[in-house]
Order: structure tokens, then sequence, then C-alpha cells
């Protein structure tokens, strides 16, 4: 009832009332010697100027400082805040009166002047038991009032929301399942999982039973992050705990386990859902298909599609979406054709998510006319097309042999304002084919929009160097994907070999290819028959042979391609045609037969070197497509048995 707080004077705490900075009394106290003061605590830091208030600093976890003057101590008004009133003195201040003990302590009266101004000491102490005053519950009030709207603001950045939750959790502000749910939600956007889980041991801590929707807003962070393990348990906890799911719940769980590709738990979980009594709706459903259609299981999420109007539900656009997209990532695209007209019969109105879909299918089954077709319905439905649109439907064409529509979508989608990304760029560069001009211009356009490069762009450009036999731009352009710190992959360097083929450059592929194994690279068969046959060009056969040594001696079994390169290396060398034939015997034990062009090779090796009769014999067997040679071993030959070299281009 008193306009003042007193506390006791063995309290360590002290935070004044609004009013007078002092009790009446204390002006006319008579002044008492200092020599038997207890010491005073004395803090480094400045009070906080206001009016009648001798505080400073908000409130901490370790409670407040407040500045006092030297004369100032609890009257005879009160002891406590809350507590009785006594006039009476303290057992254990040997029977003094409180205003005298005050006095005692301060060593000298008020200085004089009016009320409210500023003591000239400035003694502190500091407060611990900040609980017991309603001033500090006001400024508490404050500051949580200022983090919730800083949390609920969609301004406030990611470290800020950080440092709102944890002053909130460990000032213990938090009192409420409504501020607790808001706090998950934060913590939803921070992906911060581990401390959303740990929020629900800290509402029990503050006598506060998490409900089903705090149990659901963790689960929403749970399946944001991917977690689909801690949400099948956190359901187990909740049936533990007597609080019973709902379809929310459940839906939240389901589309966890979507995300992680984890679809017969998608499936156990709806299952679950009707033993429980608890109906699903469209989105439990929703996401039991997209769990199957993210792995591919195409035929269990037209399964699901067909139960759904026998438990009374209608399937929406989304539910047809996720349909389509499960019969696009098994290769069906024909389902997903049929499902599109089935979802124009039931009255639905595709969407962009809906022929994305469809698109997706046709260009992973190379059908360029049916995306032509889709794109047609886009336009005359209204419907608009996005980047992923575009970039499906480039690929679909390009996969499908239709270049030019290709290209010209790309010019569509340039002229309707669309920015492309780097799919968009990789798809269109390698729809230029031959076309090795435009590709490099589609490359330099990707630099000047500051869209970066990745191997797979700069392999379709290499591609179309190759293409166009232009050795020297590709060769550039794997120097350049050095410099800008990307490390060619195996396809992009089989694809420069490939084009030092082409130019009968043998000595640079054997350096790419040494290139690729300092580069950790497993060397293919590709790799070493594209070597092999720039090896051929010039009659290089120790070098061909050696390669197809090194083949074996890495596990790599060549094939008829491989066997045919080493063949034209030792026809082409003079006088090896021994070891042409004798090359010859093996493939007929390893179960190959040489090629045309290879056997036609040897027979003119042959005939070269004056063995006509073996020249008129492999010549006939060629021409009447009997290209095996078990008659060689009746046949002189004097052909040393294959060498043997340990690496690409050396010999033993």
């Amino acid at each position: 009832g008193s306009s003042h707080v007193w506390l006791k004077p063995g309290l360590n705490a002290f935070i004044p009332h609004p009013g007078p900075a002092y009790p009446p009394d204390l002006e006319q106290a008579p002044e008492v010697a200092a020599s038997s003061a207890p010491p005073a605590m004395r803090l480094p830091e400045e009070p906080r100027p206001g009016p009648n208030r001798w505080c400073f600093g908000g409130p901490c976890l370790a409670g407040t400082w407040t500045a006092l003057p030297p004369a100032f101590t609890p009257g005879p008004a009160a002891w406590e805040h809350g507590g009785a009133v006594s006039r009476r003195a303290r057992p254990d201040a040997g029977g003094a009166p409180p205003r005298r003990r005050a006095l005692q302590a301060g060593g000298q009266r008020r200085a004089s002047g009016p009320r409210g101004t500023r003591p000239p000491s400035r003694d502190v102490i500091r407060v611990k038991d900040y609980r017991q005053s309603w001033r500090w519950r006001e400024e508490e009030d404050e500051d949580k009032f200022k983090l919730i709207n800083d949390l609920r603001s969609p301004n406030t950045k990611p470290p800020q929301l950080a440092q709102a939750v944890a002053a909130l959790q460990q000032r213990r502000l938090l009192t409420s399942h409504r501020e607790y749910t808001l706090v998950i939600k934060v913590l939803g956007r921070l992906r911060m999982w581990r401390e959303a889980l740990g929020l629900l041991a800290d509402m029990e801590r503050n006598q506060l039973q998490p409900n089903v929707i705090s149990y659901n807003a963790v689960l929403k962070v749970l399946e944001r992050c991917g977690q689909w393990r801690p949400a099948i348990d956190l359901i187990d906890e909740m049936w533990a705990e007597g609080c019973t799911p709902d379809v929310i719940t459940y839906s939240t769980a389901i589309s966890a386990c979507a995300k992680a590709d984890h679809w017969v738990e998608a499936l156990q979980l709806l299952a679950e859902m009707e033993r429980a009594g608890i109906r699903p709706d469209n989105i439990a459903y929703n996401a039991a298909i997209s769990a199957c259609a993210r792995s591919g299981q195409w035929e269990r999420a037209l399964q699901i599609l067909g139960t759904m109007p026998e438990r009374g539900l209608t399937p929406d656009v989304i539910t047809y979406n996720a349909a389509i997209n499960a019969c696009a990532r098994g290769g069906q695209w024909d389902v997903a054709m049929d499902l599109l007209g089935k979802m124009r019969k039931e009255g639905l109105d595709p969407d962009t998510t809906t022929y994305n879909a469809a698109i997706n299918a046709c260009e992973k089954s190379c059908r360029g006319m049916e995306t032509v077709q889709l794109l047609l319905d886009m336009w005359n439905t209204q419907v608009d097309p996005n980047v992923v649109t575009y970039n499906a439907a480039i690929s679909a064409c390009r996969k499908g042999g239709l270049w030019d529509q290709a290209l010209e979508l790309l010019e569509e989608m340039q002229s309707g304002g669309l920015t492309m990304d780097a799919i968009t760029y990789s798809a269109a560069i390698a729809s230029c084919r031959e076309d090795w001009p435009r590709a490099l211009h589609l490359l330099d356009d990707m630099k000047e929009s500051s869209v970066p490069a990745d191997v797979v762009v700069y392999g379709a450009a290499i591609l179309a160097c190759q293409r166009g036999r232009q050795l020297e731009w590709a060769l550039r352009l794997l120097r350049s994907m050095r410099s800008n710190d990307l490390s060619p992959d195996l396809i992009t360097y089989n694809t420069v070999i490939n084009a030092c083929d082409q130019a009968q450059e043998w000595e640079l592929a054997l350096e790419l290819l040494g290139e690729a194994q300092v580069d950790s690279l497993d060397l293919d068969l590709v790799s070493y028959s594209s070597a092999m046959s720039a090896c051929a060009g010039d009659g290089h056969w120790e070098q061909a042979l050696g390669l197809l040594s090194t083949m074996r001696s890495r596990h790599v079994s060549p094939d008829r391609i491989a066997y045919d390169a080493a063949l034209a290396a030792c026809a082409r060398a003079k006088g090896k045609w021994p070891w042409a034939l004798r090359l010859m015997q093996t493939m007929q034990a390893e179960g190959f037969a040489p090629g045309h062009a290879a056997v036609g090779a040897v027979a003119a090796a042959c005939k070269a070197s004056g063995e006509f009769a073996l020249a008129d014999e492999l010549s006939a067997r060629a021409g009447a497509g009997d290209r095996g040679v078990p008659w060689l071993d009746s046949v002189r030959s004097d052909a040393p048995p294959a060498r043997r070299t340990a690496d690409c281009g050396s010999q033993k």
C-alpha cells in the first residue's frame, strides 16, 4: 500500500517504485559516523538517467543493476514487498532501528536539493531476486513484447531470429503454448530441428504439457528438414503421452517420408491412420502419392489414386500432379498423357505444374512431337510456361531430334523475358550439334548474364566443337574449365580425345589420357578405343598394342571396336601384317569377329607385302560377309606374340 518498495536490509535486491526518490523521514535523519558502515559494492557502469529512477541496464539472466544514494535505506514503512509490515528492528541488526542502520551504512546524510535529483554518490548493488519487483516484470514484459515482435516480423534476419529465440528461452520468458508454437515455427525457418525438439522438453519443465498443435509444429520442422525417422518417433511419443494425433500430424509425417524417398514408411503411416480411426484427407493422400512418385513407384501411386473415390475423396489438381510426376519418373509418358485427359474430363484445369510434369515425362522418353503439342495446349488454355517448362521442352526436342524446334523455343523464351539458367543453356548448347559457332555464342551470353557455367555446360560446348571438327576450340574450352576451377569429367576427356582422333593427333590423345589419370579418373573403353583409333591413323602400332595391353592390366575388357582400332594400326604400319593376323586369332578366341573395314585393311597390308593369296582370301571372305578366321591356323605366319606394355605409348 505504500508508494515506495522497500526490501529487507539483508536482501541484496532493490528496484524503486515511481515516486519520491527518498523516504520522507530521511531528510531529518541525524548524521552517523561512517566507521561502522558496511562495505558497499561498486560497479563500473554508469547509472541510466531518468526521473525518480535509480536503476540502469535492463533485466538480464544474472539480475538487475541498481544505483542507490549513500544514505538510501528501507524506512519504517515496510520491510519487504508483498510481505508483512513490521516496524520493529531485525534481530540480526543489534536492535538498531532501520533508519539508523541505513545511515550508519551510508555514512552521510543525503545532499540537500529538490526531490528526484541525482544523488552525488554512485554506490550500486546487484539485484538478484528480481522477481519480487513489479517494475522488473514491467520491463521484462516490454523486452518480451519486443522479442516476440522480432520473431513475427518478416524483415528480421536469421542471426537476429536466433538471438531472439535464445533470449526468450534462456530468460524463461515463454509462458504459453502459443508463444512456444511461434518459436518452434521460427526454428523451422532456421532449419534447427534439434532445438525444436528440445523446446518440447522445455515446455514440460515450465509446467506446460505439449498439445497436438505444439507437436504438429515440431513435425513441420522435421518435415522441412527431411528428418523422417524423428517424425515417426515423435508420433509414437504422442501416443505414449496421451496426446492423440490428428490428420495434420500424419500428413506432415508422410510428407517427411516422401522428401526422404521412404515410400514404404509413408504408406505404413497412411494405413496406421485408418487403423487409428483418423480419416485421411486429400493432403494425406497427396503426400503418399508424392512419396511413391519420388521413388519411381508409379504403379503404387496409381493404386492410391484409384482408392480415393472409394473413401469419399475427390482427387484435386495436386493429386493429379503428383500422379503424373510419378509416371514421369517411371518413364510412362503415355500413362501421364492419359491422366492429363482424365483430369480434364473431371472438370479440373491443369496448371503449370501439371504441364511441367507431363512434359518431363515426354522428355525422359524422348517424345519431341508430344512435347510440342503440350506447349500448344498451354498457349491455347492461357497457362503461362515458366523456366522449368522451357528447360524440359528444349531437352525433349533435342532428344527427339527436333533441333530446330529446340532453338526456336530458346528464342521464344528470350523474347518472353524469362531468365535462362544453367539448365537452359546446357540444353540449348547441346541442341546446336555441329553448329559450334552458335554454341560458343551461347556460352559467351551465359558469361555476360553472370550465369555460372558448370561441367555439363562446358561438356555440351566441347561436344559441339568435336562434331564440327574444331579441335583447337575444344582444347581452349578444356583449358578454360581449369581456369574457372572446374574439373573435367571423363565424358569431357573422351570427347576431346575423340576430336584428337578426328584430327589424327595421336600424341595429344595420349597426353590427354595421362591428364585424366592424374585427375584420378578411371579410364573406360571409350577412352582407350578413341586413343587407339588416333594411333591407328598414322600406323603407330606399338602405341596401339600398348594401349590394348594397358586395358587388360586395368581390367577393362576390349570390345570389337578396340580390336579393330588395333588391327588398323598394325595394318597401316609397313610389314606388320603378321601382328594383325595374330590379333585376329586373339579376337576369334574371345568371341569377336573383326569388322569389314579392319579385314579390308589387313588384306591390303598383306597384298602390299606380297602375300597375294592371303590377301585374296581375306578380301573374298570380307566381301561374302564371312569374317570368321578358323583357317588362320593353317596359314603360314611368322608373327610373334603380341607385346605387352605397362603404360600408354611405352614399350617394354
